[in-house]
């Protein structure tokens, strides 16, 4: 039987970077040996081998594309690929790269949503580089959110289907578009637990993880800096992820930088920590700590569409110091982190198994080929 032609857009896809672009390389190793894949890349990638086709197009903005998002936010003017082949469906990483699947004519298009980005974009605009070097960016934000929302809903109506990756993000999207209340399926970020060897040994280090250059993240590291080290000298902070931090740290805080294999760095780890205050989707970083057995503490934001219970599985806090007090707990107390992490492990084995959800993508690519998705 002849396999189905999956063309997969998006920017990344390697085992060693973590997040979106960790999430595509298990996306691909889920479906390799169900469907024949070709995957588009955007940007330069580790793993072009994964796929069985592989493409790149450098798609970098040109002076008058920076121009253009000045008033759109998202990019529309994709060149025409340069390869003539017409796969039979094809998945796209998010709004940024909606644009370049419609060169695509009569193909079913399948939007992979990673975030809800205008809830992403409402703290980053203000927050982060996104609004950086414009000027009078006060005045412009509000109505540059309402575009970059505009469009995310237009791609979002005009999908054959969505992946979500929690019920947080689907009730969000149906919330302002109750038309996709069919048209959206709950994928949870998965991972193959054999890949991810569980331990009992007790760590030595409080790790967090995730790279500076997303907003997110690098406000995690100033709760860090600024709130938990410093209530906590006696105990080593590690920061694993690439990009730099300028700002002055305390000096039980150590950055590690990008590691292409992080699991014996996790595994060192006695508390895993999560001081998220926005974004959203879910956090890969804990999926992959729960499956190593670690014992993790997060906020309610950075647990977010997560089916997991407090003090059953995870370790929840809002404020910073509670937050502190919970790591201490975990850290003087072992038997209790390894009791929470043994039931993460658990959790994932059953919520977050890739092979759990292979079949369910696969019929929802069969039925958007027949116009049913």
């Amino acid at each position: 039987m002849k396999k189905i032609k999956l063309m997969i857009i998006a920017p990344y896809c390697a085992s060693d970077k973590g997040g979106d672009s960790l999430g595509v390389f298990r996306w691909i190793q889920m479906l390799r040996d169900k469907m024949e894949i070709w995957y588009f890349s955007t940007e330069q990638t580790n793993n072009p081998d994964i796929a069985h086709r592989f493409f790149y197009q450098n798609c970098a903005d040109s002076p008058l594309s920076k121009i253009k998002k000045a008033w759109t936010y998202y990019k529309t003017d994709y060149s025409k690929p340069n390869f003539l082949e017409k796969p039979d469906i094809i998945q796209i990483h998010n709004p940024h790269f909606w644009a370049l699947g419609c060169h695509f004519p009569g193909v079913p298009k399948i939007l992979w949503e990673h975030d809800v980005n205008w809830n992403f974009l409402k703290h980053d605009m203000t927050h982060g580089p996104t609004l950086k070097k414009i000027p009078f960016k006060k005045l412009w934000r509000p109505w540059l959110l309402w575009r970059a929302t505009q469009y995310e809903k237009k791609a979002l109506k005009q999908a054959a289907h969505i992946f979500a990756i929690s019920e947080t993000d689907k009730k969000e999207f149906t919330k302002k578009l109750p038309a996709l209340e069919n048209k959206v399926t709950v994928i949870p970020n998965s991972l193959d637990p054999s890949h991810y060897p569980a331990t009992d040994a007790l760590g030595d280090t409080v790790l967090f993880m995730g790279p500076l250059s997303y907003s997110a993240n690098r406000d995690a590291v100033e709760i860090i800096c600024q709130e938990l080290a410093p209530r906590l000298p006696q105990f080593p902070f590690k920061i694993l992820g690439g990009g730099t931090y300028e700002k002055p740290h305390p000096k039980n805080v150590e950055f590690l930088g990008f590691l292409p294999d992080i699991l014996p760095i996790l595994s060192q780890a006695r508390v895993f920590i999560v001081p998220i205050r926005y974004g959203s989707g879910t956090r890969f970083k804990i999926v992959e700590a729960l499956a190593m057995q670690r014992a993790v503490v997060s906020t309610p934001k950075g647990a977010e569409g997560l089916e997991i219970t407090h003090r059953t599985n995870i370790w929840i806090e809002k404020d910073w110091e509670p937050f502190a007090k919970a790591i201490e707990r975990l850290w003087n107390h072992p038997e209790e982190g390894q009791r929470l992490g043994k039931a993460g492990r658990q959790f994932v084995e059953e919520r977050h198994n890739l092979k759990k959800h292979a079949d369910l993508v696969f019929q929802i690519y069969q039925n958007a080929l027949q116009g049913e998705a």
